[in-house]
């Protein structure tokens, strides 16, 4: 989508917005693009192409949104505001008089800014885009292979792995490749893995709906299963090894992923079955020292209580009380390692992880 984008090159952009209604409704935003190479083309709300959604995400000053981004690690604060109004241009249908463009408050500077700038400045995300695309993909590989060999070197049987991952980790979730499908793709390429099992990842089903189309399109043998069924897996030793990711990685080790992931670590546990995470050093979080500092997020009782994650219709008995959190905690003496681009952090002998130390280690 970024290389697209800048084949547009010095294209003309013109972008006007309205205000809303009221307060509760989102402000409304029309951009038209037009070049030498592409005919004119207009995109408005609510955004359901993927260029346009695209356009939203990477350039919020035309879209009119406040929205804080991090790009080559620098924090951006982006304003949401009409421009104050100008001799010779309307407030009334926010379409400007004359040739000049209406354009929003862009990096906190007042009145129109010209197409030039913001063409550069569009340039600029779509550069840094293509910069973070290319730098996640590598991570994603460098990860799966660490994860694949480390995975080989511990278990006995290497040459017929069955792995069993939870939720989604792999290009769906990534800019490509993925972290846990990484290393699940990596072992396939080697030719060593006889199975991948992915849960079905209650209540959003992640797992069927995302990894298992996944795994189904790059031809990999894989087995879908009910969440409540892996525990009867690993019983019958149809499982050598279970690596999930992360969204949170605290200093001692423990960490924060879907719903399900400490089920499954307990079980793994029992079964004597390694218990891996993998995930870039980007998820870790040195300034917490454990898991209990990471908050989870409770999601609407009505992913429970309704079909189709909560817009269906619904099928639980009214009146019932819903707990619905969307992640869980899995502490650090459950991980057997944390599979990162870097290599795979372990215990080396010891209860506990030396996070810190690997991570500032050259």
């Amino acid at each position: 989508m970024a290389s697209a984008l800048a084949r547009f090159g010095r294209a003309r952009y013109k972008a006007s917005l309205y205000p809303p209604p009221s307060s509760l409704q989102p402000w409304r935003t029309s951009l038209t693009l037009s070049s030498a190479s592409r005919p004119m083309c207009t995109v408005s709300p609510p955004f359901q192409s993927p260029q346009a959604r695209f356009l939203a995400n990477i350039f919020p000053p035309i879209c009119g949104v406040w929205r804080k981004a991090k790009f080559a690690q620098i924090d951006i604060l982006f304003q949401r505001s009409l421009t104050t109004t100008k001799p010779g241009f309307s407030r009334g249908d926010g379409v400007p008089a004359g040739d000049k463009p209406l354009i929003p408050t862009y990096f906190g500077c007042g009145g129109v800014v010209s197409v030039e700038a913001i063409v550069d400045g569009l340039q600029a995300y779509i550069e840094a885009s293509e910069i973070m695309l290319k730098e996640d993909v590598d991570t994603n590989k460098a990860i799966g292979s660490h994860g694949a060999t480390f995975i080989q070197r511990h278990l006995e049987n290497s040459k017929r792995i069955c792995m069993l991952t939870h939720c989604n980790t792999g290009s769906l979730a990534t800019a490509g490749y993925g972290t846990v499908l990484g290393v699940i793709r990596s072992l396939h390429t080697e030719g060593v893995l006889e199975r991948a099992y992915c849960t079905e990842t209650r209540p959003f089903n992640q797992g069927s709906r995302l990894t298992a189309y996944e795994l189904v399109h790059d031809n990999i043998p894989a087995t879908l299963l009910a969440d409540s069924a892996a525990a009867a897996l690993m019983k019958d030793g149809r499982v050598h090894a279970i690596v999930v990711g992360a969204d949170r990685v605290a200093s001692n080790g423990d960490t924060a992923n879907k719903i399900g992931t400490y089920s499954l670590a307990v079980s793994a546990m029992y079964h004597n079955i390694p218990f891996f995470v993998a995930a870039p050093l980007t998820s870790v979080d040195l300034s917490l020292s454990s898991g209990g500092e990471i908050v989870i997020e409770e999601r609407s009782p009505k992913e429970l209580l309704n079909t189709h994650g909560g817009l269906g219709e619904q099928v639980a008995a009214s009146g019932i009380s819903v707990w619905n959190p969307a992640f869980d905690v899995t502490p650090s003496s459950l991980i057997s390692g944390i599979i990162t681009e870097k290599g795979v952090i372990t215990k080396k002998g010891t209860d506990a992880f030396d996070i810190k130390g690997f991570v500032q280690n050259p």
